[in-house]
C-alpha cells in the first residue's frame, strides 16, 4: 500500500469555509478515500512536534514512506500558531529536511502569490508586510532545498513565485466536490459565491442583471464583507437581486436554485493566474459559468466550452444575458458538457495525480 505522509503547518478544519481551509482537508480526505495510506503531519506545533519524533522514529527503524504531500499556509509557517509568535520558527524546516534526506519526495502546494503585490502594503501596512515577506522569502529558502514539487494553482502562477525554479513547478488546481442538483433550467438565475472588492470586483455583473429584464442574481458573500462593498452596491438590490450569507450544507439551496453561476469579475494581473476553488466547486454542481476574458479562470472555461468567457464590458454582459434569457436552450447545453469536464477535476483526481507525479522522482 502506498503510504503519504501529509503535512501542513496548521490544524486541519473540517467545517473550513475558505478555500484555504477547504482544500487541506479535502485533500487529505481525497488520499483517505483513495485507500492509501495517510500519515498525519498537521497540527499545532506541539502536534506537529509529537509527530516529527515519531516519523523519525519510524525512519530509523526502516518503515517505507512513498512520499510527502504537504499544503502550505496563507501566512509564513513561523506564524501559524494562534497569536502569531514565532515560537518554533524551524519546525517545520526540520520535518521537511528529516523526509528529504530519508530520500521521500516531497510535493508542496504553494498557495498565493498575493503577498507579493502593493495592494498587500496597503491592506497590512508597510511595517507588517516588510515582515511577512521576509518570512515568506525564508519558507521558499526552505523548498528550494527540500521540496522536489512545487505544486501551484497554475503554471502561470508559477511564473511569479520569486527565485523558485520554473521546471519544479506542476499546476495542481483546485478540485471538484460532485453534487448533483435538481434545477430546472426555465430561465437565467445567475449564483456568485464570494467576496466582494479588491480583487474581487463584480460590479459590472450586478450592473448587467439590473439592466436585464428577466434575469435574476444571487450573491452570496460574508456579511463584514458586504457592508463595506454595500455602499457601493446596494442600489442595484431588487426582487431579481439579492445578497445572502450562507456556508456549508446551506450552499445547496443556492446550487439547486441557480441555473448559471458566475466568476465574472474585473481582469487583473491577479486574475491572469489565478484558479478561484469556486470554479471547481460551481462545475461540482454540474453549472455552467460565465467568466471574464484575460483571466485564467476565463480561459480554463473556455477550453472546456462548459460556460461562457466574455470581456469584461457592460454591453457584451448585457448581450449575454439577454440572449440566455431569451433562449435558455443554451444553458442546457452547457451544463451538460459542465457535468463531462467535472469528472476529470474531482478532488481524487487532484490526489492521485500526486501519487502518479511525484514518485517518478526517484524512479
Amino acid at each position: 500500500m502506498t503510504t503519504v505522509a501529509y503535512h501542513a503547518p496548521y490544524p486541519l478544519n473540517p467545517k473550513a469555509t475558505s478555500a484555504s481551509g477547504i482544500r487541506p482537508v479535502k485533500m487529505k480526505q481525497a488520499f483517505e478515500s483513495l485507500g492509501y495510506e495517510v500519515i498525519d503531519l498537521t497540527g499545532n506545533a506541539k502536534t506537529r512536534a509529537s509527530a516529527l519524533q515519531r516519523l523519525k522514529a519510524d525512519l530509523d527503524r526502516g518503515r517505507k514512506i512513498d512520499l510527502c504531500y504537504s499544503e502550505s499556509a496563507t501566512i509564513p509557517n513561523m506564524v501559524t500558531e494562534p497569536k502569531h509568535f514565532p515560537l518554533h520558527p524551524f519546525l517545520d524546516r526540520r520535518l521537511l529536511k528529516t523526509l528529504h534526506q530519508a530520500g521521500v519526495p516531497i510535493g508542496l502546494f504553494y498557495r498565493d502569490i498575493y503577498w507579493k503585490y502593493d495592494d498587500y502594503r496597503q491592506r497590512v501596512g508597510w511595517p507588517l508586510a516588510t515582515i511577512n515577506t521576509r518570512m515568506y522569502h525564508w519558507d521558499l529558502a526552505t523548498y528550494r532545498a527540500f521540496v522536489d514539487r512545487l505544486f501551484v494553482p497554475s503554471l502561470k502562477m508559477a511564473a511569479e513565485v520569486p527565485g523558485y525554479p520554473l521546471e519544479q513547478a506542476v499546476a495542481l488546481p483546485p478540485g471538484a466536490q460532485i453534487r448533483d442538483t435538481d434545477t430546472e433550467i426555465d430561465g437565467v438565475r445567475i449564483l456568485y459565491i464570494g467576496a466582494l472588492g479588491g480583487h474581487y470586483r463584480t460590479d459590472l455583473l450586478f450592473e448587467a442583471v439590473a439592466q436585464t429584464p428577466g434575469v435574476e442574481l444571487t450573491v452570496c458573500t460574508g456579511a463584514a464583507g458586504w457592508e463595506s462593498a454595500k455602499p457601493e452596491l446596494e442600489r442595484f438590490l431588487s426582487d431579481r437581486i439579492r445578497v445572502v450569507h450562507k456556508s456549508g450544507e446551506e450552499l445547496n439551496e443556492l446550487y439547486d436554485w441557480a441555473t448559471v453561476c458566475s466568476i465574472y469579475m474585473r481582469p487583473d494581473e491577479y486574475r491572469s493566474f489565478a484558479q478561484p476553488m469556486k470554479v471547481y466547486e460551481y462545475l461540482g454542481a454540474g453549472k455552467p459559468i460565465i467568466a471574464s476574458a484575460r483571466t485564467m479562470a476565463g480561459d480554463f472555461i473556455t477550453e472546456g466550452d462548459c460556460g461562457w468567457t466574455i470581456p469584461y464590458d457592460l454591453t457584451a454582459a448585457k448581450e449575454l444575458l439577454g440572449r440566455l434569457a431569451a433562449d435558455p436552450s443554451e444553458i442546457v447545453t452547457r451544463s451538460e458538457q459542465a457535468k463531462v469536464v467535472r469528472q476529470n477535476h474531482t478532488w481524487e483526481a487532484r490526489a492521485q495525480f500526486v501519487i502518479d507525479t511525484l514518485p517518478v522522482i526517484n524512479k
